[in-house]
């Protein structure tokens, strides 16, 4: 770990958003990226402090993931009724490091008034705050306004019409920290509630839904912006009836979420809806519980028995209960796709950052983006993650005196 504060250079193969500089010196002081260098650059270091050398050879340097709905990890849950009162974000956000992810949406699934009230109380004094993990950005809600034929793995009982007294006290819970709300365009008074959404500048995203590709245009238009978790949970493609899927591949300005661990959605149609969508408007999510993380094993939750087994995570009847594949591994089933670098880090990092609006300060390793930053060997390891230019996991470095001023 390095003092907060201290100008680190890391020597690795940089993701840049043109392609790939191999054996790049990448220069970071306060917490900012000040210079991209190649192996035969030579630059000057102002005079400071001893600066901190994090060399990792052949690794690649990535712009940190940004994790848009994800929902626990390492053992914990997020908006469970088992965790109240014991900071599941902030234990999620510290796993969540590990994996690379430096910006995360803590996702809250589907659940009593009382407890979606506590965690948006938890989330909102973690928002832009230090966790010693990865950054919370807001809150994501996924219901309760979802339809009960798209249910998932979630408790249809629960569901209801949007609101705007529901939705006001919400809000109140999270003091505004709320910034993206996944729902079903097909609910009663949906259309407005979007449309109120998107004034308040709230990312509106269609998902456990079974919308017609009719209503979906609606709902666009009424300011929709992203589908949540495509494929999965909504009304899929029909040659007279493109459904959700169909509009959202199609559509010109829609981003789609995309749970890349290669269980949720088959490789073939991840690549056909790459393909069809484009990078820039695909955002790789990890739709991640408790099990990220953990052994295999079954576990009792919310009265359910949940299984994870040969990388799926089920109910008892088979419907998938979220993911237990973290943005490392997901990035490596992307590669199996034969996608490059470049791809990979535009999807789990910059596009997301875009749909926030956040694409100025991260998302992309770019002189005067703050350093939120990993390091992944071949096989998907992280080496490193670093976050506002501290290190928050990895470690070997050498230090460089504070005399030394070039370095070649």
């Amino acid at each position: 770990m390095n003092p907060k504060g201290q100008p680190v250079l890391i020597r690795a193969s940089a993701v840049l958003p043109d392609g790939v500089l191999e054996d790049a010196r990448v220069l970071i002081q306060d917490g900012v990226i000040t210079g991209i260098h190649g192996p035969t650059d030579q630059f000057i270091l102002q005079d400071g402090p001893p600066v901190l050398e994090l060399d990792f050879g052949a690794g690649r340097l990535l712009p940190g993931f940004i994790d848009l709905h994800v929902h626990g990890g390492a053992g914990r849950r997020i908006a469970a009724e088992e965790e109240a009162g014991h900071d599941a974000v902030a234990a999620v956000s510290r796993y969540l490091a590990t994996t690379g992810t430096t910006a995360f949406l803590p996702t809250l699934a589907t659940a009593p008034d009382d407890v979606l009230f506590g965690t948006l109380e938890e989330i909102s004094g973690l928002t832009d705050s230090d966790t010693a993990g990865a950054r919370v950005l807001g809150a994501h809600l996924e219901g309760p306004y979802l339809n009960p034929v798209r249910k998932g793995a979630m408790n249809a009982e629960l569901f209801c019409d949007p609101s705007p007294a529901h939705f006001h006290k919400l809000r109140e819970a999270s003091q505004d920290t709320i910034r993206y709300v996944t729902l079903a365009p097909e609910r009663s008074g949906a259309l407005e509630f979007i449309a109120d959404l998107s004034a308040r500048g709230i990312i509106a995203s269609a998902g456990h839904t079974d919308a017609t590709a009719g209503l979906m245009e609606e709902a666009f238009a009424a300011g929709l912006s992203v589908v949540t978790h495509l494929f999965n949970a909504m009304r899929g493609i029909h040659h007279r009836e493109p459904g959700v899927a169909g509009v959202a591949l199609t559509r010109p300005g829609i981003t789609v979420e995309l749970i890349a661990d290669g269980y949720h959605v088959d490789p073939v149609v991840m690549s056909l809806a790459i393909r069809a969508r484009g990078t820039s408007q695909v955002a790789v999510i990890t739709d991640g519980g408790s099990f990220m993380g953990q052994p295999e094993g079954s576990v009792t939750q919310g009265g359910r028995i949940v299984t994870s087994s040969g990388g799926r995570v089920t109910l008892q009847d088979g419907t998938l209960a979220g993911s237990a594949s973290p943005m490392n591994r997901n990035c490596t089933v992307l590669r199996s796709l034969g996608l490059d670098w470049t791809q990979i880090a535009e999807m789990t990092s910059l596009t997301p950052a875009c749909v926030l609006g956040l694409e100025d300060r991260f998302g992309s390793i770019r002189e005067g983006r703050e350093a939120d930053l990993t390091v992944l060997d071949e096989q998907g390891t992280v080496l490193m993650t670093m976050i506002g230019g501290n290190v928050r996991h990895g470690q070997g470095s050498t230090t460089l005196p504070s005399n030394e001023r070039v370095i070649v």
